[in-house]
């Protein structure tokens, strides 16, 4: 497979994913009293939402784009493919869940106190961890890394040694992941079912 689909699908998920995590991160630190900034703060829920849903659905195909362009011991004997895969699938299971989160509540999630707080700071961490794995370690690995690596780098986190997970953490967290978005679908299909 070419590198380029790979980047191709990199980038059609970056987009997505970086503004829902900019109108998440909106909805919740703003809250404006009237006018337009009022009707962005108000859309901003179908944004976060569709840009997710579509984000998430572009970064797996990017996930399984990246699986195919090396030999598998390429990756096992790479602690910089590791990290990246490592990243790649938190990020997933993150952005899986805050979708579960939202399709459980509906939009009234914004509403609750308790329990929105938990839900911005899921999405602020799974947009970070997914412009980690992607511009941190992926231009590591491309040959020309972005200025978010000395970033990660000033924060503490070092990509290029060992932050990996063993494989069987790995699976877990993409099974968990997995059966979070099918319970999640279950749960919406019952929901509608119940209210027919």
């Amino acid at each position: 497979m070419r590198p380029a689909y790979h980047s191709i699908m990199v980038h059609l998920a970056t987009g997505p994913l970086v503004l829902a995590f900019l109108a998440a991160t909106f909805r919740f630190w703003f809250r404006p009293r009237k006018g337009a900034v009022l009707k962005l703060w108000n859309a901003c829920d179908d944004i976060v939402l569709y840009a997710a849903i579509f984000g998430l659905l572009t970064m797996i195909a990017s996930f399984a784009t990246g699986i195919l362009l090396r030999p598998l011991e390429a990756f096992l004997n790479s602690p910089i493919s590791k990290n990246k895969i490592l990243i790649a699938s938190m990020s997933i299971v993150f952005w899986s869940t805050w979708l579960v989160m939202r399709f459980r509540a509906g939009p009234g999630l914004w509403e609750m106190r308790s329990f929105i707080g938990h839900y911005a700071y899921l999405a602020i961490f799974a947009g970070t961890m997914f412009l980690m794995a992607g511009n941190s370690i992926g231009g590591d690995l491309a040959g020309s890394p972005s200025g978010y690596e000395y970033f990660a780098m000033s924060i503490g986190l070092r990509t290029r040694h060992a932050l990996y997970f063993p494989s069987w953490l790995n699976t877990a967290l993409w099974i968990s992941g997995v059966l979070a978005v099918v319970f999640a679908l279950q749960w919406r299909v019952r929901k509608r079912s119940e209210s027919v």
